[in-house]
């Protein structure tokens, strides 16, 4: 998969055609008409064989109502590469007297910028019986693991972006846990969070949070989270070359737990949220910045590309557009950038195409599962996406 920017960008001024002459004479004044800055570069996620886990666990006053697992977690989901993940798991008894939720998600887009979003999904409620009252509680926790496989992006140049940025690295915590108690209820929550980024094997920002909170007879109250440095862990780091590595590790982890008296009416509850999701977020947002201009009026619409199905065990079919009649290259690199196979090398017509990739190199040897890159390239236009080949 390939974050892509909003096309090849030129520096300078720029004004619809029809006013070019107003142009020439405020330039003869040393003054310009300056477009909104634009960002450039595509960033591609190829971590090397990185593998993030996600883990929960719940329970709804065990043994009535629980994951079933021990030891702990109940569940585990590992991405390769920071492929999309999530899990969602939720339980009912007597009427909704004991509910959880736990689970999270893992990742990441980039239309003008890399943003990158681990999510924690937990809450708990308890409730006590109006018949046959008895103390009641419930638990959940949810685990986000990119600390021992970090994800890898590499900042690839388009056509006509500069030889070097500034980027602009901004890690958040975002989201807030709400809890309700009546007399003799209990609610906390334990949390820990950590977030460190590295550009080409150097640190360059890093936070941790590590807290937890009590609510306890009849008390109420929001929590509202952060990274302890807050906006100071945001960083601007300068000429960082093109086809530079963006590394990003973090660490997820909340434990939500309520109880309730054996008396009828009493309830304990946790709700998390943030702005981006139902739960608290690491956000991770790295930005080119300096790069001012405007679309290209000599480039062609951007192109298109992509790949069914993708991941892929077998044949994939490879679907691409061109804007207009021109020679044509479409090949498959590995992440080292070798060149494994060439698919398409000829002039075709605008309007869509399609060819396939068995998954062998040119000289007809199966390639190994991994990440590999699709590159098109026609006329003055380029695009990269991302082909994930899984193994027989």
């Amino acid at each position: 998969m390939v974050a892509r920017s909003p096309g090849r960008r030129k520096p300078g001024c720029s004004l619809p055609s029809g006013l070019r002459f107003l142009q020439r004479a405020v330039s003869a004044l040393g003054l310009c008409f300056l477009a909104p800055a634009a960002h450039a570069f595509t960033f591609v996620l190829t971590g090397g064989g990185s593998d993030q886990h996600l883990n929960w666990h719940w329970e709804a006053g065990y043994p009535l109502e629980s994951c079933q697992s021990n030891p702990t977690p109940c569940g585990d989901i590992a991405s390769a590469n920071g492929a999309f993940s999530s899990s969602y798991s939720y339980s009912q008894f007597m009427g909704r007297n004991m509910s959880t939720t736990s689970g999270g998600i893992l990742s990441w887009t980039g239309d003008d910028s890399l943003k990158i979003v681990a999510t924690n999904r937990v809450a708990a409620s308890a409730r006590s019986p109006i018949v046959f009252p008895q103390e009641n509680y419930a638990e959940s926790w949810a685990a986000l693991n990119g600390r021992d496989a970090p994800m890898t992006f590499f900042m690839l140049a388009e056509p006509g972006d500069p030889p070097t940025t500034s980027l602009k690295i901004t890690p958040q915590l975002l989201g807030s846990f709400t809890h309700s108690t009546t007399p003799q209820s209990y609610s906390s929550v334990f949390q820990q969070m950590l977030v460190q980024v590295a550009v080409n094997g150097i640190k360059v920002t890093a936070d941790t949070s590590f807290t937890q909170w009590e609510y306890v007879n009849d008390a109420d109250g929001t929590v509202s989270l952060g990274f302890p440095k807050g906006p100071w862990n945001t960083t601007v780091v300068p000429d960082v070359p093109a086809n530079s590595q963006i590394t990003v590790t973090f660490w997820s982890y909340e434990r939500i737990y309520v109880s309730c008296p054996a008396i009828a009416a009493a309830q304990a509850q946790v709700t998390s949220t943030s702005p981006i999701s139902p739960g608290p977020s690491i956000v991770v947002l790295a930005q080119p910045i300096g790069v001012v201009g405007v679309p290209d009026e000599t480039a062609p619409p951007m192109l298109w590309l992509r790949a069914l199905p993708n991941p892929s065990s077998g044949t994939t079919r490879i679907r691409y557009a061109l804007s207009s009649v021109a020679d044509t290259r479409l090949s498959v690199y590995d992440v080292t950038g070798h060149r494994v196979a060439t698919l398409v090398d000829r002039k075709e017509s605008a309007g869509q195409h399609e060819t396939a990739w068995n998954g062998r190199d040119e000289n007809g040897y199966r390639s190994p599962a991994g990440v590999y890159l699709m590159e098109l390239s026609a006329r003055n236009g380029r695009r990269v996406d991302k082909l994930v080949l899984l193994g027989p």
